[in-house]
């Protein structure tokens, strides 16, 4: 598998030697296999992994464990790890709450 993944990112140049890419990982298993195929890529490209979570606080206890998950993983693969959590009293009118914590989310990649 990183061997394909790999000649995705030449073929589709998406990528370049030295860059800083951020790894939003939920601490599910789509994101865990990604970082898991990323980061043996990152080191032969030179690149400068940053592991992000965002905890929407939507299942308790969970959310709060799939964060604990993300940054002892990142530790342990020594990456770097920022994390945010959002505050469950904002909400916004006249947009669903899927797209609010949508939005929220996309603001705290960018």
């Amino acid at each position: 598998m990183i061997k394909k993944v790999n000649q995705t990112i030449k073929k589709y140049d998406l990528l370049e030697r030295g860059e800083r890419v951020v790894v939003a990982l939920s601490g599910g298993p789509d994101s865990t296999a990604l970082l898991t195929v990323l980061a043996p890529i990152a080191k032969a490209l030179d690149l400068s992994l940053i592991i992000a979570h965002f905890n929407h606080g939507l299942r308790g206890v969970e959310s709060d464990e799939d964060e604990k998950y993300s940054r002892e993983l990142s530790e342990k693969m020594g990456l770097s790890f920022v994390s945010g959590k959002m505050d469950q009293r904002k909400g916004k009118k006249g947009i669903s709450p899927e797209d609010y914590y949508r939005r929220e989310r996309y603001d705290f990649f960018k």
